[in-house]
This record gives structure tokens, C-alpha cells and sequence, in this order.
């Protein structure tokens, strides 16, 4: 499984791999081919390519894309910020792109200069190490960049981007490719951040699975990786040994909520779907067991359920007001995995001890919600989406999905990244389906 990291992370894996018998200049040396062999993939038509060279070691790897570009047979021209890098790696690199090529000093006018013939800009300015926002001439090169129409590939990370917060800060690179090395930022994965990476590729630079295993546990998702979490229905299987879903949902006014929660739930492969609610939906599918409650004793009335009918629980779409009120005594009626809406979560206060002693409750807050229940801003959850939702876990002892169009789950210690959320789901009841499934 695919991991993401930090600018810290990814720092550690280049420094274990170093350690472990792979230099420095090898690491930049794989790195800078791998963009180049990206590049000419990616854009087989271009012949004539500026190259931004910064003075760390994402320069140092732009040095060596120029000179594989240049020994492929395209015109290059590099505009360095300093003729002396910052690291020895990337003065080397530097000394072998000279061998066969000529340098500029990165500035507006050599890049007005420039620019009018370039095919393609390669963005090799700032790298994953950058914290601050970028300004004076360097934030003015940025605007021309992006102003030009000119075909962009960054490399590893858009200048300007922060590896580990999709929050913009200041001027930054927008990319039409970029090629990230060893392994995903974590800014690539959410949005707005993301926008500004474009089409994305990720290329081995030497670094083995067994470090970048060791250096993250941040771990991405992806259609192939799911597949394998999902359970192997054997040929005998039952309704009941496959699981059964009790859902607690619904009021005169959401009965379309309980209804979508059911039904995805069956979707899912539940053997058996249980509603208990104060409405039913006049046109519920017939798969659809209906438990009717009662506002005047509704967690009596819960508590009567059969338990085979509920090896897991869904509560709170659309859950009537005075029910949801009652949350800490529903909680504890059974012990099994209870999925929780948030919606429901921030109505009232009274579920939170029982979800912390319950240890087995799941909560899919969107970033609003998240925010009240942290007790801060949903620009804050948005800033920093990783950092909130394992605070959300460890405050309450539960696992958390934090929804978005790049959803977070973890209990708290590990981490998995959906990034398969898209602009179609921005519909109401999704929330209600996700709850189901």
C-alpha cells in the first residue's frame, strides 16, 4: 500500500536509505533521470526546455534533468538561482550539467528572455523542504510562470506548495505534471493544495519499500489496496454470518435519510437490514425489516430488538431530535461496532462518555462538524484535516472518517487517505449512504 509523507518523513527515509549503502548523488542522480525519462514520456513533442534551478537539492535534481534532456537531443537552458548550491550533491550535478550545457541567472529578465521559445518549464525551484511563503523577485518568476501558458512539470512538489498542509500560504507553481519522488506528499493528496499539482506521477529514486514503510504510517487508499481489506464470503454463507445491520434513523421529516443509510448498507453486503425508526418510507425496498419506535419509549423499544439483528449499528441520519437527545443511553445497549452521523453528534452533549467507554463507535464528521466538535474553526480542520481527526480519535476513543472530497480514517494511531471523493458526491444524503456502507 502506497504511503504519505511529510517533508520531515520523507527527509528520514533519504537519510536512512544513505545509511543503508546508497549515496546522496545516487539518490539525486535516479531522481533527476527518472523526472527526465517522465518528461519526454509525458511530452514527447518538446524540443525546447528552461529549466528553474533552485539551490537546494530540488535544483540539484533539475541539474540532472537538464543534462539527460540535453543528451536526448533537446534544446535546454538552465536559470539557476545560485552558482553555488547549497549542497555538494547538487554542486556536482551542477558540474556535470555544465559539461554539456549553459546557465543563466534565474531572474525575470532571463526568463522573459527565455520563455518566449520554451516549449515546456521545468519547476525545480523549491522542494519539499519550504515552510514559508515565497516572495520578492522569486514570487514575481512564479506569477510569469504561471501567466506564460507555457506547459509546466514541478518536480517532486510545486514551488510555493507546503509538503505537509493542503493550505495555500502565498504564490505558488501550478503545475501541469508533477512528478513526486519515492513517494506522495501529503499536500498532493488534499485540496486546495492539490489543485496545484496537476496531473501527478510517482517515480523510485532507490529508496526501498521496506523504508518508506518504516518512515510513514500514513497509508493511501486505493481501489487495489481496498479490495484486499474486504472479507471472503465462504460458499455456505448465511444472512446472519455475513452480518447484520440494525440502523436507528429517520423522523417524520428524514425519512429519506434511513432509507438511503438502508439501502446502502444492503448494497454493502449486509445479510440483513433492520430499521428502527418513528417513520417508515412508503416506498422502502421489501428487503427492509421495519421496527417501529416510539418517541415516548423509543430506547425501550430499541433495547427489545433481537441482537442477531445488529452485529453492527448505524445511528443518526435524519434522527429525530428527542431520540438523538437520548444517544447515551442507546450507545451502551449493545456492544457491538456503532457507526454514529455526526449530524447527530453536535445536537447534544450527552453521547460523549458513553462513545469514549464504547470503544468500538465510528464518527464521519465533515469538516463543520469536526470543528464543533474540537471546539475550533472548519478553516483549522481544512488546514490540517490528518492532525484533526486523530485528535477527534484520541478525545473520544473512537475511529474517525473525516469526510471531504480527500477523506482521513484512523483510530488515532493508524492513518488511511481516500482520495476517490469527487464533485458528483456533493449531493444531500451521501453523508446518509456513507453511514450505511
Amino acid at each position: 500500500m502506497k504511503r504519505l509523507f511529510t517533508a520531515k518523513t520523507m527527509q528520514a527515509a533519504d537519510k536512512s536509505a544513505i545509511e543503508r549503502g546508497t549515496s546522496g548523488l545516487k539518490l539525486m542522480q535516479n531522481a533527476g533521470k527518472a523526472v527526465a525519462k517522465t518528461c519526454l514520456k509525458e511530452f514527447p513533442s518538446v524540443k525546447n526546455v528552461i529549466i528553474l534551478c533552485g539551490k537546494g537539492n530540488n535544483g540539484g535534481d533539475g541539474y540532472v534533468v537538464a543534462r539527460y534532456l540535453l543528451e536526448k537531443g533537446l534544446n535546454v537552458i538552465v536559470l539557476e538561482q545560485s552558482q553555488k548550491p547549497s549542497s555538494k550533491e547538487s554542486m556536482t550535478c551542477r558540474k556535470h550539467y555544465l559539461e554539456l550545457g549553459k546557465s543563466k541567472a534565474l531572474n525575470l529578465k532571463n526568463l522573459n528572455k527565455e520563455i518566449k521559445n520554451a516549449d515546456l518549464i521545468v519547476d525545480a525551484i523549491f522542494g519539499s523542504g519550504l515552510s514559508r511563503a515565497v516572495t520578492g523577485e522569486l514570487a514575481q518568476i512564479i506569477e510569469l510562470v504561471n501567466s506564460s501558458k507555457k506547459k509546466v512539470l514541478s518536480v517532486d512538489i510545486p514551488s510555493g506548495i507546503i509538503a505537509d498542509r493542503p493550505e495555500i500560504i502565498a504564490k505558488h507553481i501550478r503545475a501541469d505534471l508533477t512528478v513526486q519522488l519515492a513517494g506522495a506528499k501529503i499536500s498532493s493528496a488534499f485540496y486546495p493544495s492539490k489543485y496545484a499539482y496537476g496531473k501527478i506521477k510517482i517515480v523510485k529514486i532507490g529508496i526501498s519499500k521496506k523504508i518508506l514503510k518504516e518512515q510513514s504510517n500514513i497509508k493511501l487508499l486505493d481501489d487495489k489496496a481496498v479490495a484486499k481489506l474486504l472479507p471472503k464470503r465462504p460458499a455456505d454463507a448465511h444472512k446472519y454470518n455475513v452480518g447484520t445491520v440494525l440502523v436507528i434513523a429517520g423522523s417524520a421529516q428524514y425519512s429519506g435519510a434511513a432509507e438511503l443509510c438502508c439501502r446502502a448498507a444492503l448494497r454493502a453486503g449486509a445479510g440483513l437490514v433492520s430499521l428502527a425508526s418513528t417513520n417508515s418510507f412508503s416506498k422502502t425496498w421489501p428487503e427492509i425489516i421495519y421496527n417501529k419506535i416510539r418517541l415516548s419509549s423509543a430506547v425501550d423499544d430499541i433495547s427489545k430488538i433481537d441482537s442477531k439483528y445488529a452485529s453492527a449499528r448505524a445511528i443518526g441520519p435524519g434522527l429525530n431530535d428527542k431520540i438523538s437527545s437520548q444517544l447515551d443511553k442507546i450507545i451502551p445497549l449493545s456492544p457491538n461496532p456503532s457507526v454514529i452521523d455526526a449530524s447527530s453528534l453536535n445536537k447534544h452533549k450527552v453521547w460523549q462518555a458513553e462513545v469514549i467507554k464504547h470503544g468500538k463507535c465510528i464518527l464521519s464528521p465533515h469538516f463543520g462538524e469536526a470543528a464543533k466538535l474540537l471546539q475550533t474553526s472548519s478553516q483549522e480542520i481544512a488546514n490540517d484535516p490528518i492532525q484533526a481527526a486523530t485528535r477527534i480519535s484520541k478525545k473520544f476513543n473512537a475511529i474517525t472518517v473525516l469526510k471531504s472530497a480527500t477523506t482521513v480514517i484512523t483510530d488515532g494511531k493508524d492513518i488511511f487517505v481516500s482520495t476517490s471523493g469527487h464533485a458528483g458526491m456533493a449531493t444531500g444524503g451521501s453523508g446518509d449512504v456513507l453511514t450505511g456502507v
